[in-house]
C-alpha cells in the first residue's frame, strides 16, 4: 500500500518521490488519492501506524456516503488525531466503522473525548448509557406520534 509505504519511509527519514496513487477499485473506478489528500491523512495518522490503519479501512468503504463523513469529521475534529483515532476505531468501536460513524455523527463531543481518555470498560459503560438514553428518547417521540393521532 503506498500510503503504508510512505509512513514508512517517512519513519525512516525517507521520502519517496511524488506520483498519483490509486489505492482502490471502488464500483469499478479507481479511488485516487491526490498528494495532498496523501499528505493530510499522514498528518492525521501522526506516524501511528494503528490510525494509518483505520484510515486506510475508510478508504477502503465502499459506500461513498460513509466514506466520505467518516474522513470529513476526522478531518473536522483535532481531538481524533494519531493514536486517540486508533483507539477510538480498535478500542472503543472494536474496528467497526459503521458504530464509529454513528458516534461521529450523533454522540457529544464529550463522550467522545471521556471513550478515548478512559478505559475500555469506562468507554463502553458511557457509549451503552448514551445509546439508551437515544433509544428511550426514540421510544418516546414514537409514543407522543401515536397518541396525538
Amino acid at each position: 500500500m503506498v500510503i503504508e509505504a510512505r509512513m514508512a519511509n517517512i519513519s525512516c527519514g525517507i521520502h519517496p518521490p511524488r506520483q498519483k496513487t490509486y489505492i482502490r477499485k471502488i464500483k469499478n473506478k479507481p479511488m485516487e488519492l491526490t498528494e495532498q489528500e496523501i499528505d493530510e491523512l499522514t498528518a492525521i495518522s501522526e506516524g501511528n501506524f494503528g490510525a494509518l490503519a483505520c484510515l486506510k479501512a475508510i478508504i477502503e468503504v465502499d459506500d461513498a456516503v460513509t466514506r466520505e463523513s467518516l474522513l470529513l469529521s476526522i478531518g473536522d475534529n483535532p481531538l481524533l488525531r494519531g493514536s486517540k483515532l486508533y483507539i477510538l476505531w480498535n478500542d472503543v468501536c472494536n474496528r467497526n466503522l459503521e458504530i464509529m460513524e454513528m458516534l461521529l455523527r450523533r454522540a457529544p463531543e464529550s463522550l467522545i473525548k471521556d471513550s478515548i481518555e478512559g478505559t475500555r470498560d469506562e468507554a463502553a459503560a458511557k457509549i451503552v448509557e448514551w445509546g439508551i438514553s437515544l433509544l428511550q428518547a426514540t421510544l418516546d417521540y414514537v409514543s407522543n406520534t401515536r397518541d396525538n393521532q
